[in-house]
């Protein structure tokens, strides 16, 4: 058990887990962004053994980023609400 998850209770525990959310939610819809850019830039080439335009296979990175940040806004919801400790052990209101 670390040291700091005690320190300050359950209010700082929820301060911590939501900025920690509101990081990976910026840098998640950043790098979504940026890759709809690199796909129109790049998409057009076609894959060597398919023979399909490879924004096929680029466009699981939106994907990816885009469920990430639902799903830490799912966990930041939680967090806010004190209704969802990330784990055992968790300081409590």
């Amino acid at each position: 058990m670390n040291w700091f998850d005690n320190l300050g209770g359950a209010s700082f525990f929820r301060l911590r887990s939501g900025a920690a959310s509101c990081v990976v939610i910026a840098v998640s819809l950043i790098c979504a962004w940026n890759s709809l850019e690199w796909i129109a830039t790049v998409g057009d080439v076609l894959s060597p053994g398919l023979l399909w335009p490879m924004k096929v296979f680029y466009s699981m990175l939106p994907v990816s980023f885009g469920l990430i940040a639902f799903f830490e806004m799912v966990r930041l919801a939680g967090a806010v609400s004190g209704r969802n400790p990330e784990r055992e052990g968790a300081p409590r209101t």
